[in-house]
């Protein structure tokens, strides 16, 4: 009870190793919590935040409702993985970056990303959240990301995909994975392609695959497509090639 009404009086907003959870109110204003020179939380006005833990592997909270700023020092001060917000819908896990986090009143997140990248996700799915870029969660489930400037035309067909997953429907993520190749036209409309890598299905992986081959070029910049790369290498090629200030 002590920690909770220092939380809503004020108090003293540091944390440290080894600290007991507590709460964070922010009412009027914007509330700043420190983890030492690791990371920094602004928990905007009308939010509410848990402190779960701060220990050697891992600094854990929990985003009840409202929206928080975490800006956290890149690797090696801060191992990727280290920092991590619960939402009602999923999770955040921070890749050395900087991101705002929202959770609606229904329970729905949507986070983007400023710099660096993040993992986010559920039970059902995770995605990758490159800087430049955002993603929902509802349901237990992360949409696939998009960047910010994706066009119309995408932001539809990633929709419908994400509605044809959620449903396991084959062959509608077949015919909307096609719908996504005629509509990937620039190098960062590959976020949205990469996560089709992970589909459970081989025909949507398949176009997926060549989507990014002729957008992206090779991992290893083979002139054509004669072997099969991991969605770990494309991803390795495509933040580090094609995706400028985006992770």
């Amino acid at each position: 009870g002590l920690a909770v009404w220092a939380a809503l009086a004020g108090g003293d907003d540091r944390l440290w190793p080894g600290a007991a959870p507590r709460a964070f109110v922010a009412k009027a204003a914007p509330r700043t919590i420190r983890l030492g020179e690791l990371a920094e939380v602004v928990l905007q006005p009308g939010s509410e935040l848990a402190f779960r833990h701060w220990r050697a592997d891992e600094a854990r909270f929990a985003l009840a409702r409202g929206t928080l700023v975490a800006t956290v020092a890149p690797p090696p001060a801060v191992r990727p993985g280290f920092f991590v917000v619960d939402v009602p819908d999923g999770r955040v896990v921070d890749r050395g970056c900087r991101f705002e986090l929202t959770v609606r009143d229904d329970g729905g997140a949507y986070v983007r990303v400023t710099e660096g990248a993040v993992s986010f996700g559920g039970e059902a799915r995770e995605v990758v959240v490159p800087a430049g870029a955002g993603a929902e969660a509802s349901g237990g489930r992360a949409g696939t990301p998009v960047f910010d400037d994706a066009s119309a035309a995408l932001r539809r067909v990633v929709r419908l995909y994400d509605e044809a997953l959620a449903a396991g429907d084959r062959d509608r993520r077949i015919d909307l994975a096609q719908k996504l190749a005629a509509v990937c036209q620039r190098p960062r409309d590959t976020l949205p392609a990469w996560h089709l890598l992970r589909d459970p299905d081989g025909t949507v992986r398949k176009i997926a695959t060549e989507v990014l081959f002729s957008i992206a070029g090779a991992p290893d910049g083979a002139a054509r497509l004669e072997r099969a790369y991991s969605a770990d290498a494309w991803l390795a090629h495509l933040r580090v090639a094609v995706w400028p200030g985006g992770g």
